[in-house]
Parts: C-alpha cells; structure tokens; sequence
C-alpha cells in the first residue's frame, strides 16, 4: 500500500487530476495498511507494526502519505435521508466503513475498499 500511495503522490505532483484508489487491500478496517489509506499516516504504536519477522516495515516515521484520501463509504455514511438510515445499518459505526465486503466460509468482514481525493472529487 505504501508503495502504491508514494507512486500516486508522483502523479499527482505532476498533474492536477481527481483520483479514485480502490480494491481488494487484504486489510480490515482496524490494520495498519487502512490507517495509512484513510488517515496518510500508521501511528508507530499500531499493533501491526510490532510484528515485522523479516524486517520490511519502513521506519515508522516514514510510514505517511500526503494525497487527501476519503473513504467513499464513509462519506456516502455521513448523508442524510431514509434510505440512508438503511444503509448506515450495514456500517461499522466506529469506522464507517461496511460491516463486510467480503463474505466467505472462512471470512466475512471488510477488506475492498473505495478511496477519493476530497480536494477534486465529491460523493
């Protein structure tokens, strides 16, 4: 993800153009890689980072991005209306982001996520 993220903030220094960053992350709402998409930084006491067997997490510090990302769940989560109200059901409240994605025998939770840039798209 971080990879992805310091790729995007090069194109986006080089041209003034909306993003959309979606899909499958592999993460769930409370991981690291989500903070770092939703928040542009991991705290260096996220759980995730103290375990890193084969040393490849960056230092902590560097673990930052500076695109203004926006959970599109989470936007769509803060309307107002009735059908609105149906869908906040389906919402982690602590999140804002669905109750699943991903619904399978061994898993069901969140991973797929939809990220835009506030400063140039709405939702």
């Amino acid at each position: 993800v971080y990879t992805l993220l310091k790729g995007l903030e090069k194109i986006a220094a080089s041209a003034d153009i909306p993003m959309l960053v979606c899909g499958d992350f592999n993460s769930t709402p409370a991981s690291a890689p989500h903070a770092l998409l939703a928040l542009g930084k991991v705290d260096p006491l996220h759980p995730d980072l103290a375990v890193d067997p084969l040393g490849i997490l960056r230092p902590h510090t560097k673990l930052a991005h500076q695109l203004p990302l926006v959970s599109a769940y989470s936007s769509f989560a803060r309307g107002i209306g009735p059908i609105l109200d149906q869908q906040r059901r389906r919402m982690d409240p602590s999140t804002n982001e669905p109750l699943f994605t991903n619904c399978t025998r061994d898993f069901i939770g969140t991973h797929d996520y939809i990220f835009y840039t506030a400063d140039s798209l709405m939702v």
